[in-house]
């Protein structure tokens, strides 16, 4: 059996080199077309998959637009759900706020506070005539939060989150006075009156202290007022440690509808007077004027003598022929009075003479002779 040996030379060894990478390359391209035949038919198979169901088509365009889902992943994050807006609070709901946050420490009405919005803020505070000084309060975020504004507000904060100490409440709860005595409490109520009674003197107004309540109580002397052409009061007024005055009782009120004023309205009008009228007392009928008696006068006719005389010169004009001595007189207790009787031809007059000397005809014949007396023909 031959052998057969087969020489390679450099040049050979070269040659070989080349054909094997030539090799190579082919089965490289051959391998890579056939995976992209692969490629092509599954993108053909998933385009039918996604133009046969509208869930994959939205899913599909969701992809496109950035948010395509992971597929790998279990949970899938659904779309973010629209906010809901909050609507803003209204002044009542902004004072509610603040009352109940107070309320964990002191006891007051809703009504004891009041709220005013600037640049969509609600500040609240507690009102001027209430007994508890609240200080300035700010609600935010549509009533999540409450925020003290001012120095009293921070103090309360710290009393509501101390739980409201028996030490710490007592100062909180006491009034900071700003009245000092008597002298301002007086001064303050007579200057809202004098306002409308130019007349009123302030001396003749005068304060009480109430500790009780916290508070003075005014009242004033009775003093003629011109607006009502009578004398009068102004009832009983109060003046809060804190500064704050209020009527009392009816005749204040009264007053004070009289004497305060808003836009369309002037105080001090004379058609306010009636209610304060109708509340003070009545006053007594005027007087019925009398005549002043005339003093005791000395009696004119003091005898009997003297009665004669005065008949016999009430009768001398009209009978010339008569004396004096035809006339008898007699005093007549039970009437105090005198009884002259003329006695001449039997005529009989009787007359009656009073201590003042007042004449009188007492019978029938006495009358006729006082007839012709008094008909002046004599």
């Amino acid at each position: 059996m031959s052998v057969h040996t087969v020489h390679i030379g450099r040049s050979d060894v070269i040659s070989l080199t080349k054909s094997f990478a030539v090799a190579i390359v082919i089965m490289v391209v051959l391998l890579l077309s056939g995976c992209g035949g692969d490629d092509q038919d599954a993108l053909s198979a998933r385009d039918k998959a996604i133009a046969g169901s509208s869930v994959l088509q939205t899913k599909e365009a969701r992809g496109s637009s950035g948010s395509a889902e992971d597929p790998h992943s279990a949970n899938v994050q659904a779309a973010a759900p629209t906010p809901t807006l909050t609507s803003e609070i209204d002044m009542e709901s902004a004072r509610k706020y603040l009352w109940v946050y107070l309320s964990k420490c002191i006891t007051f009405a809703i009504s004891d506070t009041e709220a005013v919005q600037l640049d969509g803020i609600w500040y609240v505070r507690g009102r001027l005539d209430s007994k508890h000084e609240t200080g300035l309060w700010k609600i935010l975020d549509n009533g999540r939060e409450i925020e003290p504004y001012d120095q009293r507000a921070k103090n309360w904060m710290a009393t509501v989150t101390g739980e409201c100490a028996d030490e710490v409440m007592k100062d909180m709860t006491t009034p900071t006075p700003v009245v000092t005595g008597s002298t301002y409490a007086s001064t303050a109520i007579w200057s809202i009156l004098v306002g409308c009674v130019s007349e009123l003197e302030k001396s003749k107004v005068h304060a009480s202290d109430n500790p009780s309540k916290a508070e003075w109580i005014i009242t004033t002397d009775e003093i003629f007022v011109e607006a009502l052409q009578r004398d009068a009061d102004f009832g009983v007024w109060s003046l809060s440690y804190a500064g704050v005055s209020a009527p009392k009782d009816n005749l204040a009120n009264a007053w004070w509808g009289y004497l305060y004023e808003e836009p369309g309205r002037p105080a001090c009008g004379p058609q306010y007077l009636g209610p304060i009228n109708n509340l003070l007392p009545a006053l007594p009928p005027d007087p019925t004027p009398t005549t002043a008696p005339n003093p005791t006068q000395a009696p004119k006719i003091r005898n009997g003598s003297q009665a004669q005389n005065s008949v016999w010169a009430h009768l001398i004009p009209c009978f010339p022929g008569i004396e004096i001595s035809d006339f008898a007189a007699t005093y007549d207790d039970s009437n105090s009075n005198w009884v002259v009787l003329q006695t001449k031809e039997s005529k009989g007059s009787t007359w009656s003479v009073g201590n003042d000397g007042t004449i009188i005809a007492s019978n029938a014949s006495a009358k006729t002779d006082e007839a012709e007396v008094n008909a002046g023909g004599c």
